[in-house]
């Protein structure tokens, strides 16, 4: 059981501070019984101001906000850029073979991002486990991509604003 959310199941956290809180987004894994592997469809968001006691919100973001996307969800990072929260997700693609990387925005951070925002930002690409964004002092974002070594390893892009 993770150690820091014990009602439910979650993988992939992200973390990210903003206004003295801290906010924790993981996905949120829902296996129907009898299935040993991961079944997200959602990703969920909590918050701490002390980092012992923690405040579940509504999901802020399912797969299938991006309509492009079959309603599998992976690993995601959200950042806070020029005043306005992103959220980079791996996706299963319902069309095309493999997971893209999908990009939602919102001036809120716990709102529910709206469907209008929720755009694909790279093609189907195979099999990105993980992501995470690098920010660096230029106004330069990274968004690098680690996939499975028969799938080429890892990868990165650099992110226009």
């Amino acid at each position: 059981m993770n150690p820091i959310i014990r009602h439910t199941f979650t993988a992939d956290p992200t973390v990210l501070e903003h206004e003295g809180k801290v906010y924790l987004f993981t996905g949120h894994d829902e296996p129907p019984a009898g299935t040993d592997d991961y079944v997200m469809k959602k990703w969920l968001c909590f918050s701490s101001d002390d980092l012992s006691n923690w405040t579940e919100h509504p999901s802020p973001l399912k797969a299938t906000d991006f309509h492009w996307a079959s309603g599998d969800a992976f690993a995601s990072k959200v950042i806070r850029l020029n005043g306005a929260f992103y959220w980079f997700a791996a996706v299963s693609h319902r069309d095309i073979p493999g997971k893209a990387i999908g990009l939602a925005k919102s001036p809120l951070l716990k709102a529910p991002i709206p469907t209008r925002s929720a755009n694909r930002l790279f093609p189907a690409i195979c099999c990105p486990n993980s992501i995470t964004i690098r920010k660096t002092s230029t106004p330069r974002c990274y968004l690098l991509m680690a996939r499975s070594t028969s799938f080429g390893g890892t990868r990165f892009a650099i992110l226009r604003n």
